[in-house]
């Protein structure tokens, strides 16, 4: 069975939207966290980074 080309672009519409939210969504923490390095830190669980900046050296 084919997919429709409405069908297709409803498709397309609605990923491109998914992709844009998450998009929105990872430059709002950039922004709020400030580094790529940071960020992952944060993303990985380490929420001290908010507090104190970065994390000790182990």
């Amino acid at each position: 069975m084919t997919v429709t080309r409405p069908a297709r672009l409803t498709g397309a519409a609605l990923c491109a939207a998914l992709a844009l939210i998450a998009a929105v969504w990872i430059l709002q923490d950039l922004a709020e966290i400030g580094s790529p390095a940071d960020l992952a830190r944060y993303w990985t669980g380490d929420h001290h980074v908010l507090i104190q900046g970065r994390p000790p050296p182990p």
